[in-house]
């Protein structure tokens, strides 16, 4: 297949005649200091522009990494996150750099009828992420349902040619993590706001990629991607109280 390559930023696809790595990983630390201090200040500054205008006002963060924006006085959202600068070459469907893979795969609900679920998912820092469509991802919303699967901890089962199951090694819970609060939704456009909970602790995920060669590619990214560290106070990145991970769904 042909490869091609998209800027993060922008999500467009161009010709390329070679695969890029990542461009952003030795800025890596500055990219998740996107939120906390900066997103505040953002919405400080939105809030007064719009005020005294009455027009649109937009406040750039720290990083220029996102902005909020403010409509005459009314209520700020996000604007579409500008993401650090990779470079993915795009390969049977999905978006992969690196130390990034992002695409559609299908997610087995467990109420009901368990029907298969489309969602587009993220694979970034050790973490597995799931959003109901990628408008919510492109504008840097939190994942659905406010968590993120901490690669390292499952067994990965083939079920068919598309699908493949993941099963907690240990049935403790460790295996999913908050990434998000309530609150963070209701500056998103896309994204449903949603109250985060974990898992039920023991679950397995059933997922089913939208080809065989898909699903490989899947299952090798899961299997290569190294355990996170361990969530942890955000001071050492500027990001006040925030946890390390809860920084990992604005990259």
């Amino acid at each position: 297949p042909a490869a091609a390559a998209a800027s993060d930023d922008d999500g467009k696809v161009e010709p390329a005649a070679a695969a890029a790595s990542d461009s952003d990983e030795a800025g890596e630390g500055d990219a998740k200091a996107d939120g906390g201090s900066g997103a505040s200040a953002a919405g400080a500054s939105g809030g007064a522009g719009g005020g005294a205008s009455g027009g649109a006002s937009v406040a750039n963060g720290s990083l220029g990494l996102g902005a909020i924006v403010n409509r005459g006085g009314g209520k700020a959202r996000w604007k579409k996150v500008q993401r650090s600068k990779s470079i993915f070459v795009a390969l049977h469907g999905l978006e992969q750099s690196a130390q990034h893979i992002r695409g559609w795969m299908y997610k087995k609900g467990t109420t009901g009828f368990k029907s298969w679920q489309k969602r587009y998912f993220v694979l970034r820092a050790g973490y597995l992420m799931f959003y109901k469509d990628k408008e919510s991802y492109d504008e840097g919303a939190p994942p659905s349902q406010g968590i993120a699967l901490v690669m390292g901890r499952f067994h990965i089962t083939v079920e068919s040619d598309e699908a493949f199951i993941l099963t907690p090694k240990v049935m403790d819970g460790s295996e999913a993590i908050i990434v998000a609060e309530e609150e963070d939704y209701y500056f998103c456009e896309h994204a449903k706001v949603e109250k985060p909970k974990l898992p039920k602790k023991g679950r397995q995920w059933h997922f089913k990629a939208e080809s065989k060669e898909a699903r490989d590619v899947w299952i090798q990214r899961i299997n290569e991607a190294k355990p996170p560290p361990k969530a942890r106070r955000g001071s050492m990145l500027g990001l006040g109280g925030a946890s390390f991970a809860k920084t990992i769904w604005k990259q």
